[in-house]
């Protein structure tokens, strides 16, 4: 007997529905990761590159409180399902680019929004392989 997670590994299976099921659960992983560290900076956990939240600047704190709710009902949405939870992420994910050109301009700022516009590409074109060709095949 063959376990179901084997069946996505054979080329017969492979489908455009699968592979934006599969880009959709990586993207959720990813940004509850993204929410995880930053709960983990409020707490006060060590995290490498970032300084203590005490530290940081009342604006900077409030944005890092905002996103790291935002990134983890983003990333549990985008993971239960796709049709809502994509919506949300892409709420989440422009709000994370309107802060970038908010923040001060840098290299890092530039680096991230365009980052987040590649990976944004990537969702709308996920979202376009995963429609059905067509109807009139039924």
């Amino acid at each position: 007997m063959r376990f179901q997670a084997f069946a996505l590994l054979e080329w017969k299976n492979v489908s455009g529905r699968n592979i934006t099921r599969a880009f959709y659960h990586l993207l959720a992983l990813v940004w509850i990761a993204k929410g995880l560290v930053a709960w983990c900076v409020i707490l006060g956990l060590p995290v490498p590159f970032v300084s203590n939240f005490e530290n940081l600047d009342t604006p900077d704190q409030t944005k890092l409180v905002l996103f790291s709710i935002l990134d983890l009902v983003a990333g549990v949405a985008l993971w239960l399902s796709p049709q809502w939870g994509g919506v949300v992420w892409l709420i989440a994910c422009l709000a994370e680019c309107v802060r970038q050109l908010a923040s001060d301009s840098s290299a890092a700022r530039e680096l991230a929004l365009a980052i987040l516009l590649f990976i944004m590409l990537l969702f709308f074109a996920a979202r376009y392989a995963a429609k059905p060709a067509s109807n009139a095949d039924a």
